[in-house]
This record gives structure tokens, sequence and C-alpha cells, in this order.
């Protein structure tokens, strides 16, 4: 398994419904620019919603987690193994110390 896949399994252990297991994938947009119909209407609650999944994985010591802009000013969600988590994840052995250097 790749640091990547670790890290956002171990980000998906926070994510409560869909709506934040997409912000954690990336197929629901930061901005919430692609909310559509109904949903537009309660995009106060998706946004705390988002806020609330933010916070929580960026108190888990073994992810790295920051926010880029993309092409067209598009938010990027970036979530990494930080050292923590590959020693962790080594432990685990879903990483081998191979791996780790990657």
């Amino acid at each position: 398994m790749r640091q990547n896949e670790i890290a956002v399994r171990w980000a998906l252990e926070y994510a409560r419904g869909n709506f934040q297991r997409g912000i954690v994938t990336g197929q629901q947009r930061l901005s919430l620019s692609d909310l559509k119909g109904n949903a537009k209407l309660y995009s106060g609650k998706y946004a705390r919603s988002r806020d609330s999944i933010l916070a929580l994985i960026r108190t888990d010591r073994r992810l790295d987690v920051s926010e880029n802009t993309g092409k067209h000013g598009l938010r990027v969600l970036v979530i990494g193994l930080s050292r923590v988590g590959v020693i962790e994840a080594v432990k685990a052995r879903l990483l081998t110390p191979e791996q780790e250097v990657a």
C-alpha cells in the first residue's frame, strides 16, 4: 500500500457520511461550488460539515494536511503521512522500510 493510500484511509476514519468522504477523497469540491439543486439551500450546513472533517483530520498527528490552489483557483486538499504516520504505518506493516523513504 502506498503512503497516500494509507493517509486517505486513516483520514476516512473520521468521515461521517458521503459528503465528508467526498471531501477526503476529492470527489467534493472544498469550495462547495459543485452543490446542486436543494443541496445549495443547505450550503451553510455543508460548509460546517466540511470544516468539521478538516478540523478532525488536522488533529491527527499521523497526517499532514494542507490546501493548495490548483488550476483556475481550484482548492485542492492534500493529505499525506507525517513522520509519525510513516513510523506507525511501518509498525503496522502497512509500509515496508523500503517504502518509508518514498
